[in-house]
């Protein structure tokens, strides 16, 4: 899927190509009508995600906590192969700086931030938002988690198929896209096997699950399926065992049967908002 700039409404404010925010002056920032809500909810979407698919969350947020600000964080293919993560961490300097505006100062209260994360493409880019905040706010930065979808593992035939996703429409880029997918996946795996470097989602299932980043007390649910075809419900299913392993205290997981990837909130509405509202419950208490 490409992302879609033309008719779809999108009033969030554009901060940069890939950070949209919704903010909400009159309140300056901190819950008022849902005082157990979060005053800040972060959506770190899936790679090239269409924004008439990511207003399908954002909308039942504002409806359900209108109190809280929104910011969506867009991940692109550039984020998961060539940006370094000196680059892509710079690059979210104003997610950052409104990430540490919702954080109290020492003594005044909790965080209540809720951060949403999307895919392998999510995952990565909420690791590159987690490592850029101060060694002070990270750990505890974050009030409550979803995964939706991952994390999942590297494999050459996983990058190929959500690549190609990505692709534009047009016949060109159909017939081409492939060869150019292939042809860039090989040079990166050749480059893993000489230089032996950690890919993007190897990082990041390893530091989802590093308390130095998330903080072990902050509740997370897993969202994901036995018909996801890019994320295998076996990969989210280990991560989940490993996070309970590393001291996690308070590990949910929703397993659906027959969802898409990052479909679980259209084919099973309710279930999946339950599922959210599990882990924001105990914010602001």
């Amino acid at each position: 899927m490409s992302i879609s700039k033309e008719s779809v409404p999108w009033d969030f404010e554009k901060l940069t190509d890939a950070i949209s925010y919704h903010r909400k002056p009159s309140t300056g920032g901190l819950p008022s009508n849902n005082e157990s809500g979060p005053s800040l909810i972060v959506l770190c979407t899936w790679m090239s995600a269409n924004r008439k698919h990511i207003s399908k969350y954002t909308n039942y947020y504002r409806q359900e906590y209108p109190a809280a600000e929104l910011l969506v964080i867009e991940s692109s293919i550039a984020d998961i192969f060539y940006r370094t993560n000196k680059t892509q961490q710079s690059r979210l300097r104003l997610a950052r700086d409104i990430v540490t505006s919702h954080i109290p100062s020492h003594g005044q209260g909790n965080p209540q931030i809720l951060l949403h994360v999307f895919s392998n493409g999510g995952a990565q880019c909420a690791v590159q938002l987690a490592t850029s905040l101060s060694p002070e706010h990270r750990p505890k930065a974050f009030s409550a988690m979803i995964l939706d979808s991952c994390p999942g593992e590297a494999t050459y035939a996983r990058s190929v198929h959500a690549m190609s996703l990505s692709l534009p429409k047009s016949p060109i880029a159909r017939y081409l896209g492939p060869l150019l997918i292939h042809f860039t996946l090989c040079l990166f795996y050749l480059a893993i096997f000489i230089f032996q470097f950690e890919t993007v989602i190897t990082r990041s299932r390893r530091c989802l699950n590093d308390p130095k980043m998330f903080w072990t007390g902050v509740p997370r649910v897993y969202v994901y399926s036995k018909a996801d075809e890019l994320v295998p419900w076996g990969d989210v299913e280990s991560h989940a065992e490993d996070a309970k392993g590393r001291g996690y205290a308070d590990v949910r997981r929703v397993l659906f049967g027959d969802s898409a990837h990052c479909a679980h909130a259209m084919a099973h509405r309710e279930e999946y908002w339950r599922a959210v509202e599990g882990v924001v419950e105990g914010l602001g208490k």
